[in-house]
């Protein structure tokens, strides 16, 4: 059986992996256009960071005492829009039919959707997919926006990073990440999954 100090190195040679992916991807992530929608490669970087939040939560439940997550988390967009970025490039665009509903939210209601004599509904048929895909991106957002805000106030407190201010916000940002991925294809998510560092290198001693 490994030692836990090299363990411990493994671990963190892992999670480095996964890091390297987000980090590496940032750029072509911020979605210059839409030729990488939809495609595994835009979508490796979600299912990275999926695995990446997923370890460093098991981290600060099982470990005792300090634990070093700075370096994976450093890979992680820290601002909205890279942030969100990250999920737009896979995402669904929103089409024009959506996007007018939207800006004419109050008319299309007051109207019950009328677009035409003999015609159905404006609201008929809009995309289902891609309102559920921004749901899970702008909720993880929010979860990962309150998740910095208290590790940094644990920083500056040297308080303890198993504490449940912590592992909640981690744990909401975690399932709105579970809620996207299950509108992906289940191909398209085995590919993903396959392009990262195997999970069977078990990230923490029993």
């Amino acid at each position: 059986m490994l030692e836990r100090s090299e363990y411990s190195n493994k671990q963190e040679t892992i999670l480095n992996k996964h890091s390297g992916i987000l980090r590496n991807k940032v750029q072509f992530l911020g979605n210059t256009g839409t030729s990488k929608v939809g495609t595994v490669e835009a979508l490796i970087p979600i299912v990275a960071l999926q695995r990446s939040l997923q370890n460093v939560e098991s981290k600060l439940k099982n470990t005792q005492g300090e634990v070093n997550i700075a370096s994976t988390l450093r890979e992680v967009p820290k601002d909205e829009r890279a942030f969100k970025a990250l999920f737009d490039a896979y995402s669904d665009p929103v089409s024009y039919k959506q996007r007018f509903v939207d800006q004419n939210a109050f008319l299309v209601y007051y109207t019950k959707g009328f677009d035409g004599p003999g015609r159905a509904s404006i609201e008929q048929d809009l995309p289902t997919r891609q309102p559920r895909q921004y749901g899970a991106r702008n909720d993880a957002w929010i979860a990962w926006d309150n998740f910095l805000a208290e590790y940094n106030f644990h920083l500056q407190n040297q308080a303890s990073y198993g504490s449940k201010d912590l592992l909640d916000p981690l744990s909401e940002v975690i399932h709105a990440l579970d809620r996207y991925l299950t509108q992906v294809p289940a191909s398209q998510l085995e590919q993903a999954s396959n392009a990262l560092p195997t999970p069977t290198d078990s990230l923490f001693l029993p």
